[in-house]
């Protein structure tokens, strides 16, 4: 790693500035992801320090509003990776998480983001969310001509059973997309929310009932192209719940706010992410998503099967295809919808917190 460099921040939009190292945000925010699963804790951080680092070096009011944004996308990026990184049955630390991340929201010390990171690596990683996801749709039976409740009734036989297939009928009224005119729970109506009715209604550890309201707020906002990622994990912690072995005071002492963390502003460490997302002949794109330590608990190889041999087919239809020149919204991150109006941020912006549950919620990660 080179070391002792010149700082190359650039302010210009909110995904396209440049950090210390001289790459912009939508990279640095990749290097987390990978970062993550290859288990390089170092780097991890490395790149976490940059993107809060705008906030540090940010001048006028424009540089300020695009650095707010920045700091609220970090905020996001870690639920993110949370959802999909990490086995749902790591409820107390998804708590801590969830919790520290508020505080960072609040006070902006990069003390809270290093907390973090340190229970992110603690934690059992396991992309089940995404594998399950990943091989329910492609593999739904078209010809299965259900209803909502009759796939409702499925759902909850299946649940009670302990049985994986409970996921599909979920899947199949998430895709359906419909809704009634009575209001079903909290004051929606659409049918998915059969499925948050009875998960709710359990005999849930509190603990557990702390994290499915996390995970609700997030499914609420219908921008969200990854929500149903939140429903999946709530599903399965519900019906795994006996696994679950309360230890939330004992790592609360572990992880106690710390001193301080000093973040070097001059002659840093260098980050070398040039190939960190590389496509080549050698290396295609499902290499990029496989854990470094996977969890075996609760791994179904044939989902993950399914969800790498879909990142492979991305791979080989990107290649063939012709390069399109579109214009860029500017948004959080490289796929998603979500805009963020610059003129709505201002130097002592709550957006951080908005990210939580509302509108940074729906961000998706970069692919």
């Amino acid at each position: 790693m080179v070391t002792n460099i010149e700082n190359q921040t650039k302010f210009t939009t909110l995904i396209n500035s440049i950090g210390y190292s001289g790459y912009d945000v939508i990279k640095l925010k990749q290097g987390l992801e990978i970062y993550l699963r290859k288990n390089d804790k170092k780097n991890f951080i490395l790149c976490l320090e940059e993107l809060f680092l705008f906030n540090n070096f940010s001048e006028s009011d424009d540089e300020k509003k695009i650095s707010n944004g920045i700091l609220s996308s970090i905020v996001n990026k870690l639920i993110l990776l949370n959802e999909e990184e990490v086995s749902f049955i790591e409820v107390d630390k998804y708590i801590m998480i969830r919790d520290y991340l508020k505080e960072f929201s609040e006070k902006k010390d990069f003390k809270f983001l290093k907390i973090v990171t340190d229970i992110l690596f603690d934690s059992k990683l396991s992309k089940r969310n995404n594998y399950g996801k990943a091989f329910y749709l492609k593999s739904d039976d078209s010809s299965e001509d259900l209803t909502d409740e009759d796939s409702f009734k499925k759902f909850k036989e299946l649940f009670e059973s302990k049985d994986n297939e409970c996921l599909k009928y979920m899947y199949k009224i998430s895709e359906n997309n419909n809704s009634g005119k009575k209001r079903i729970f909290r004051n929606r109506k659409d049918n998915i929310y059969m499925i948050w009715e009875y998960l709710m209604s359990l005999d849930n550890h509190d603990n557990i009932k702390k994290v499915l309201e996390y995970k609700i707020n997030n499914f609420f906002d219908k921008r969200n192209k990854n929500r149903i990622l939140f429903l999946s994990s709530a599903v399965d912690l519900c019906m795994h719940k006996e696994d679950y072995e309360n230890k939330l005071e004992e790592l609360n002492k572990k992880y106690f706010d710390k001193d301080n963390y000093k973040i070097k502003k001059k002659k840093r460490d260098k980050l070398n992410l040039d190939n960190i997302y590389k496509v080549t002949d050698e290396i295609s794109k499902d290499e990029f998503y496989k854990l470094e330590n996977e969890c075996d608990d609760y791994l179904i190889e044939s989902w993950k099967e399914c969800f790498l041999n879909e990142k492979k087919e991305e791979d080989v239809k990107k290649k063939k295809s012709k390069k399109k020149v579109t214009k860029k919204k500017e948004v959080i991150d490289k796929d998603s919808d979500e805009e963020i109006d610059l003129k709505n941020l201002s130097e002592n912006s709550d957006s951080d917190n908005e990210c939580l549950e509302s509108k940074f919620s729906s961000i998706k990660i970069v692919k």
